[in-house]
Order: structure tokens, then sequence, then C-alpha cells
């Protein structure tokens, strides 16, 4: 939802991003290493997107440009936004590296849980559109409150640290594109510390601007 090419962006209806709070990582299979930030930044800006998606279905007035929003979201068949970022999550898990001693049929369930938790938010996207294009205000908060709570439960899967660190790494880049423009210059990034430059360049590799 948090697209640096749209016109009309959530972040851009309402003002300020609340970001989740860290939690220690729930997952029930023993990990190893856990994928890089570049991996784990696009559903972080998800997770932003949508919590501020929530805030704004509570005003009515909002609704049409947010419904244009969910509906470019949504657009596009396989090539969708919503689609990338169900992709970007299949990155992450599919990124994990999991105990050698590990049970598989451990490693498969927590693979599937963490690809269901997001689905689920996705799906939730989906119904929000829905019922804000019907003006029924209860669904949409239900939607809307659905959204939020799958990402989180997602983000609870990642471990504390890493929330941290892709917090910074969410602020300092927007403070590092001076011109507000979604892309980054070379004068842009060297304003960056240098280890989150090279995971944004990273980052910008794997997944692009969206």
């Amino acid at each position: 939802l948090l697209t640096t090419s749209s016109s009309i962006s959530i972040s851009s209806l309402l003002a300020g991003t609340v970001a989740p709070n860290p939690a220690v990582a729930s997952s029930k299979a023993r990990v190893k290493g856990y994928p890089g930030l570049e991996y784990l930044e696009p559903i972080y800006e998800l997770s932003l997107s949508v919590a501020a998606l929530q805030r704004g279905v509570a005003d009515p007035s909002k609704w049409p440009q947010i419904n244009k929003r969910l509906k470019d979201f949504l657009a596009g068949g396989i090539m969708s936004e919503r689609n990338y970022y169900g992709a970007v999550g299949l990155q992450y898990t599919f990124n994990i590296e999991y105990d050698p001693g590990e049970l598989k049929e451990f490693v498969r369930l927590d693979q599937i849980e963490r690809k269901d938790t997001l689905e689920n938010a996705l799906l939730s996207i989906e119904d929000l559109q829905k019922a804000i294009a019907m003006n029924d205000e209860r669904t949409a908060a239900q939607c809307a409150q659905a959204a939020a709570s799958c990402l989180q439960q997602w983000l609870n899967f990642v471990p504390a640290e890493d929330l941290q660190a892709v917090e910074k790494l969410f602020k300092d880049t927007r403070v590092a594109d001076k011109d507000q423009n979604g892309t980054w210059s070379d004068d842009e990034l060297a304003t960056l510390p240098e280890d989150e430059r090279e995971i944004w360049k990273r980052r910008l590799r794997l997944f692009g601007s969206l």
C-alpha cells in the first residue's frame, strides 16, 4: 500500500505512522539464522501503511481516496501489489536458515504459519476494499483491524532486534531521500551509514522501490 510511485498512498492521506511494538520471535521451529533486513523491510513498510489505513477507515470522508488506493493495490492480476507483498513474504520465509537438527515437519509447519498469516492480512485488505465500496462501516473497521492484527502476528515471528533495526533503516532511508521522490541517488545513498547503505542497495536490487 505504501508505494513511492503511486500518486495517492495511504501514507500521504494520513499524517504519521506508528511502528509495531517489537516482539520476541515466537516461531515454534528452531531457527539458526534469519534473512537480512532487505527481505524484511517491504513487509515492515506494509505494516506501517496498514496501521495508517486502519486510522483512515475511521474517517469516512477519506473513503473515496482509500477506495481508489485499495483498488490500485489489488489491480494487475499476478503483477499486483497485493501479490508483490505475498511474494516478498515467501522470499523472507524461504531464506530462513533452520537448525540443521530441526524436524522437517516443524520446519514445514513454521513456513505454513508464516505464509498463512501474511495471506490472511492480504485477504483482509481485499475484504476491506469490498466493505468500503458497499459503505459498510462496521465491516470495514473489522477488516482493517484484522489486516493490522495479522501483520503484527507475522512480525511477532521476527526477532526484536531485527524489528528495531528495520525501523531505523526505514527512517534513515526516508531522511536520505531528500527530494522525496522514492528513488535514491548516489549522493543520497552516501548519507546513509555504510551498513544501511549496503542493505538498502540489496533491497532495491531485490524488490525495487515499490
